[in-house]
C-alpha cells in the first residue's frame, strides 16, 4: 500500500509518495503562480509518473485549492500536524508560511493543540515575502541566509502588506 499526500495550495502545489512504513519514496514541488488550471494537466502526470501499474494506493489532499480535484479532502490543520509529527516528532511548534496564508500551531506534544491562522491576505506570508525578495533583486532561496545574517529586526506595519512593502 502506498499514500500520496497533495497540499494545493494558492501558490504552490506539493506532492509526498509514501510507502507502507512511512518512507518518503518520491516527492514533488511546483510553484503554481496563481494559475491552478494552466496547471492541471502538468500536476495529473507528475502525480502519474509516481505510481507503477498495479500498486494498491491512498490519496488525500489538503490546501486552499484542494476542491479542484475531485479527491478526499483533509482540513489543512490536521495534515499539517500529521505530517511534522512525522517528519519532527520533537516538534512542539509549527509555523507554516503559504502564499496567502500563515498558520501557527502550539502544544503538539500536549493534549492541547491550539492554532491560529491569518485571513486570506497575502500580508507576511510567503507572496509577500517573494515579492519583497524580487524588489531586492535577491534569490528567494537565499532568503533564509540573509535573514541568519541580520543584526536588526527592521520595523514593518503591522497591516495590509500594500502599506508594509513602503515601509
Amino acid at each position: 500500500m502506498y499514500y500520496l499526500g497533495i497540499d494545493i495550495g494558492s501558490a504552490s502545489i506539493s506532492l509526498v509518495l509514501l510507502n507502507n512504513r512511512g518512507g518518503v519514496l518520491d516527492k514533488k514541488y511546483c510553484l503554481l503562480k496563481g494559475v491552478f488550471d494552466e496547471n492541471r494537466e502538468f500536476i495529473k502526470n507528475e502525480i502519474k509518473k509516481m505510481f507503477q501499474a498495479g500498486e494498491s494506493f491512498k490519496i488525500a489532499v489538503s490546501g486552499s485549492n484542494s476542491e479542484k480535484f475531485n479527491l478526499p479532502v483533509v482540513n489543512e490543520i490536521s495534515a499539517l500536524v500529521q505530517g511534522v509529527r512525522h517528519v519532527a516528532p520533537n516538534a512542539n511548534s509549527i509555523m507554516e508560511i503559504g502564499g496567502e496564508s500563515a498558520k501557527c500551531v502550539v502544544g503538539l506534544k500536549s493534549n492541547n493543540i491550539q492554532f491560529a491562522v491569518n485571513s486570506n491576505c497575502s500580508a507576511g506570508t510567503g507572496s509577500f515575502l517573494a515579492a519583497q525578495m524580487q524588489r531586492l533583486d535577491l534569490p528567494l532561496n537565499e532568503y533564509s541566509s540573509k535573514v541568519a545574517k541580520a543584526k536588526n529586526v527592521p520595523r514593518i506595519a503591522g497591516r495590509c502588506s500594500v502599506f508594509a512593502k513602503t515601509d
